[in-house]
């Protein structure tokens, strides 16, 4: 029989897609522009999507061999994900829409 993979690289890939999500929509809340570089450029924001990303081709294998309790925690992380960039968007749209409301007075 043949070893479990496990879903480290699958779990680090979304942790990475969470983290550029996020740190995406905090950065182009007010539009992008030449200034909006460094902080794509961020070190710990770097650091985090290439150990998240570094793994992919082994994700696959992971993928391969999902138990059922596995898919359902990448299901729930996958759905976290999912929740925290909409959050992060309506952050943002909330932070926008009251700096229109404070710049109109």
């Amino acid at each position: 029989m043949s070893e479990k993979k496990g879903i480290k690289e699958v779990s680090e890939a979304l942790d990475a897609l969470e983290k550029l999500g996020v740190k995406g929509v905090e950065i182009a809340d007010d539009g992008l522009d030449l200034s909006d570089l460094p902080k794509l450029f961020d070190m710990d924001l770097f650091e985090s999507v290439k150990a998240g990303v570094e793994g992919l081709d082994e994700a696959d294998d992971e993928l391969k061999d999902l138990s059922e309790e596995e898919a359902q925690e990448i299901a729930k992380k996958a759905i976290s994900v999912v929740f925290k960039l909409k959050a992060a968007i309506k952050n943002a749209k909330e932070n926008d829409e009251s700096e229109d409301e404070s710049g109109a007075e």
